[in-house]
């Protein structure tokens, strides 16, 4: 599915459903005996210049902010006393280069026999934009590492320090590729930015926080994954872009209220990890001509039926509930779960570090 494309059409489709869209600055909201009264706004003019703040009277403000939801829930809360949002950020990367004409027939390692774990089949089709998305699910080792420097002064600067050693040993699982237009592949592999420190609001400028081999490293995976692709490493140059994806410590959205209670009218839709298109449920296809079905975004239909109450909410929404970390035993339940998850994946990787 086209994002972009989603997004407009859905844009489009509330347009004509009255909704109007303002480019402005959220800067906070006007709280009077406890209940929300207004939201402020610093208006955008055609000239770039900023306006002077624009106040909205409303008693329901919607955070959806994606990775600013904790700068945006703080000025929302203002005086009000407010918990900080169990959310956080994690720097997403990808790459994206034009594949060669002279690779016609790419092969994948798509078949495990115990003699020989990786066996290099055809692909059955010229890689273009019908071909499938592949995702590797093991840990591989790179042969091709040893020919980065990984101690030079350019990279060190930047690379966390745990990885020039993980770099070296096994390689985690989830490095994934898929046609991008007609003739390039995007491809990302998360591992190399997962502990990266990311600031709080995150940082707009993201270049500085790329691991500067990483386009090297995703490409050198791409040739272990589909060998015809080592034709390219060090050779194609790689455009490099991201963003984050906002996660909950327990790893499911939050969509719903904030706190009935201290924040009445304030909603929450975000946290959905980077699978915000993937997680929504598309009552028909955009794409097809003659279909007058309705289209329904499942996020913004759940945040829709906790704002207006115009319908029963459904059996999953209490999973989703922001309010569930105000609940101290779930709270505590996540905590022991994490403690346990941080401690299997340390043995993890020492195990990994020793073999």
């Amino acid at each position: 599915m086209n994002a972009h494309l989603y997004g407009q059409h859905l844009r489009e489709k509330a347009q004509q459903s009255g909704v109007e869209f303002v480019q402005a600055e959220f800067v906070g909201a006007d709280w009077k005996d406890s209940k929300l009264v207004a939201a402020r706004v610093k208006k955008l003019q055609k000239n770039g210049s900023d306006a002077a703040d624009v106040k909205i009277a409303t008693d329901t403000i919607v955070n959806a902010s994606g990775p600013f939801l904790q700068e945006t829930h703080r000025r929302i809360c203002g005086a009000q006393s407010a918990k900080k949002l169990p959310v956080s950020n994690e720097l997403h990367a990808k790459i994206s280069f034009v594949v060669p004409p002279s690779i016609k027939g790419p092969t994948v390692y798509s078949e495990r026999v115990a003699s020989e774990p990786w066996r290099a089949l055809p692909l059955g089709e010229q890689l273009g934009a019908h071909a499938p998305m592949v995702i590797l699910s093991d840990a591989i080792p790179l042969p091709g590492i040893g020919e980065l420097d990984l101690d030079d002064d350019e990279h060190t600067i930047v690379m966390q320090p745990h990885l020039r050693k993980t770099l070296k040993g096994l390689l985690p699982a989830g490095l994934h590729f898929r046609p991008y237009g007609k003739d390039a592949i995007l491809a990302l592999w998360e591992f190399m930015h997962t502990e990266s420190n990311i600031t709080e609001p995150p940082s707009t400028d993201l270049d500085p926080l790329f691991e500067p081999l990483y386009p090297e490293v995703v490409q050198l995976g791409l040739a272990r994954l589909v060998p015809d692709l080592a034709a390219v490493v060090g050779k194609v140059r790689s455009h490099v872009d991201g963003g984050y994806y906002l996660k909950a410590v327990d790893k499911l959205p939050v969509i719903g209220p904030a706190d009935s209670e201290n924040l009445p009218g304030v909603f929450i839709c975000g946290g959905l990890g980077g699978q915000g298109i993937m997680g929504s449920f598309v009552r028909s296809n955009i794409f097809k001509k003659n279909n007058n079905l309705p289209i329904k975004q499942a996020a913004g239909e759940l945040l829709a039926q906790h704002v207006s109450q115009s319908a029963p909410l459904p059996s999953y929404a209490s999973i989703l509930n922001p309010e569930r970390f105000l609940d101290p035993a779930y709270v505590a339940s996540i905590d022991a779960s994490i403690s346990e998850r941080s401690s299997t994946l340390g043995s993890l990787r020492a195990n990994t570090a020793a073999s």
